[in-house]
């Protein structure tokens, strides 16, 4: 449609600008779309990894570690005379412990019954008994998580927690660490933060500590990751999720 002036000359249309906006308009249900469909892949795989890790943490719990306990029953039944019998009944019970206890952690970090039955508080307070040790020392701090959150949202942080903490086991040498995970109003804030050997963020894919997996689930859950870290200076993760995108 043409637009005209007062003497009836063309001085332009509105043609161009409704071409450009619909063409707009479609470029963004494209990637809208896109991403969507990213979004769907990317959840089906992740269900699919929490469906063989639940399988996997069952058979480690029901199988192999009852297996193990009732040897060790067995074991307690056996009364040998010899003391190099008896030493060795004993050696044979502290392997048979290890290993319980093995099996033990290898399940829960696989599936965690607690996070399932008394929700993420309790997850994140037990991981930081499991990992605090004579060689590092874990505090944990909860705020403003007084109800349970989405299933799919408890898992995510719980997942995110161990990747952190898994990395700063395995690379960074500290000897303190931290985790703070606070639910406000509009927003969820984890911050992990370690006192170890740090690292430069510019040269991260070259470090080994393998974050994909955690941009992963924060692209799922449109979460948010700053890294603050440099060599000699200890590390500091910060994971924002915005709860109105959840909605």
């Amino acid at each position: 449609m043409p637009l005209q002036n007062e003497a009836g000359e063309v001085i332009g249309g509105l043609s161009i600008v409704h071409d450009i906006t619909e063409r707009k308009r479609m470029e963004d249900e494209r990637i809208n779309s896109k991403l969507t469909q990213q979004k769907a892949i990317l959840n089906a795989i992740l269900d699919t990894q929490e469906a063989e890790r639940k399988r996997i943490s069952e058979a480690l719990h029901n199988g192999l570690g009852q297996l193990l306990y009732a040897t060790k029953l067995q074991l307690g039944d056996m009364h040998p005379e010899k003391p190099l019998e008896k030493e060795l009944q004993t050696s044979i019970d502290n392997l048979l412990n290890e290993a319980i206890k093995e099996t033990r952690q290898l399940s829960f970090e696989l599936m965690p019954s607690i996070l399932r039955d008394f929700g993420l508080e309790a997850a994140i307070e037990e991981i930081c008994k499991r990992v605090s040790s004579s060689k590092i020392q874990l505090q944990c701090e909860v705020l403003g998580l007084k109800d349970r959150l989405d299933e799919i949202l408890e898992t995510a942080i719980f997942r995110i927690c161990q990747e952190l903490l898994n990395n700063i086991i395995k690379h960074s040498q500290a000897t303190e660490a931290s985790i703070q995970l606070l639910n406000q109003k509009t927003k969820i804030v984890l911050r992990v933060e370690d006192n170890g050997i740090g690292f430069d963020p510019e040269k991260l894919d070259r470090t080994g500590l393998g974050l994909s997996s955690i941009r992963n689930r924060l692209q799922l859950i449109d979460g948010t990751l700053d890294i603050e870290s440099e060599p000699g200076q200890g590390s500091l993760f910060t994971i924002k999720i915005n709860k109105n995108k959840l909605k």
